[in-house]
């Protein structure tokens, strides 16, 4: 059995909070349930309850605990409310607070969730208006909040995979940095009072710490300039269509990138279509939140032709946007009326092989990183060693 936190809310919506025991996090829910509560967060002990400050992490809690109690019954308004409380005097509880009061003022769910669009996208809003259509909010909530989960557990995943080769090439480059720049003049010195010829290793080892003694300084603030430059060509309109065009015609870089957008916009297109979103809309929507503006554009065209009619499959096939496979794979779902589910799978694979692809890189690169930047140390203690070697026999 394992210890869990909760904080849940009672019948008349006073929060309560307790610890119990349970097998797992559904069982301790159960159990809550079993009780006459409705739970809003449920954490093993041990791990901190409440928000983690990031406006991302609220929203996914928040459309989680939403989804929880209306599926309990609880009417929206104080469903809201209870949402308020648990978030306080927190920015995202005063955009909660905000969003109750348009909704006791005649205004629909989507409609003032949409008054905050930094907060609740385009995406997020369009999906609630089509679970108020279709009368099933509660599913809509829980599949936006199982989407976002996965994006949010995805991202995790690429920045920790890359986390450990960044490490250990600055800790190296640093270890390089320092060899040069404090250990290997104090040994130049003790060259220059010997007066022996040196080895062309060690010249050139002397002559790089020399280099980084006088332009050292210059060359980084030369690299600063030069980020922050690149930086602001970046945030430009051309550099933007420029770097993304790169990331994806990239030999090695853009297969990667290819899989990555693919899995983002056949998740979205999924999770819209499966709520009941026309077509049409769905790719536009798509296309909106689409953080690549080739694919941006690429899917606004797409859907200017679906609307002429025609194949979905072939329509974004010509845009040249997503691999063979998903396009093949999209063409069957269309073909047998299951293009919500097969978009999913799409999403699913693609992930997976994205995961896939970046475990093979850096079981590459990891290796190469390390013996590339350990060759480079040994080399500098080789040209140190070598004179002194030379020395010894010399006696």
């Amino acid at each position: 059995m394992t210890e869990f936190v909760y904080r849940a809310a009672d019948a008349r919506g006073k929060i309560r909070r307790g610890m119990l025991a349970a097998a797992n996090r559904a069982e301790a829910m159960a159990s809550l349930r079993a009780q006459g509560l409705f739970p809003l967060e449920v954490e093993e002990t041990g791990r901190p309850l409440g928000r983690n400050g990031r406006t991302g992490g609220d929203l996914l809690a928040f459309t989680q605990q939403l989804a929880t109690m209306l599926g309990a019954g609880l009417q929206l308004d104080r469903a809201m409310g209870l949402a308020g409380e648990l978030y306080g005097g927190t920015s995202f509880g005063r955009i909660l607070a905000d969003v109750r009061r348009r909704l006791q003022e005649g205004a629909s769910f989507s409609t003032a969730l949409a008054a905050h669009p930094r907060v609740f996208g385009r995406l997020y809003v369009n999906m609630v208006r089509a679970g108020e259509t279709g009368g099933v909010l509660p599913i809509v909530l829980r599949r936006l909040a199982q989407t976002i989960e996965e994006e949010r557990d995805l991202r995790g995943y690429l920045l920790s995979a890359f986390l450990y080769p960044s490490v250990v090439a600055g800790a190296s480059l640093l270890a390089v940095v320092i060899l040069l720049g404090w250990v290997v003049p104090r040994f130049a010195l003790i060259f220059a009072r010997l007066g022996q010829d040196l080895p062309t290793l060690t010249r050139l080892t002397l002559a790089l710490s020399r280099f980084l003694a006088a332009y050292g300084l210059w060359c980084a603030l030369g690299l600063s300039a030069a980020a922050v430059i690149g930086w602001t060509l970046l945030r430009s309109p051309a550099g933007q269509m420029a770097w993304e065009r790169f990331l994806l015609e990239a030999p090695l870089l853009g297969d990667l990138y290819r899989k990555l957008v693919t899995a983002r916009l056949t998740r979205t297109l999924a999770m819209l279509l499966g709520a009941g979103v026309p077509v049409l809309d769905a790719f536009n929507v798509t296309a909106e939140t689409s953080t690549n503006h080739m694919v941006k554009n690429a899917l606004a065209r797409a859907a200017r032709e679906i609307g002429q009619g025609g194949s979905i499959a072939r329509r974004l096939a010509a845009q040249g946007v997503l691999p063979a496979m998903a396009v093949q794979m999209i063409a069957v779902g269309e073909e047998t009326g299951e293009l919500a589910s097969m978009l999913e799978q799409v999403a699913k694979a693609y992930e997976a092989e994205t995961r896939r692809t970046i475990r093979n890189l850096l079981a590459l690169l990891e290796p190469a990183l390390i013996l590339i930047l350990t060759g480079i140390t040994l080399l500098i203690a080789l040209s140190i060693l070598l004179p002194m070697v030379g020395m010894s026999a010399g006696l």
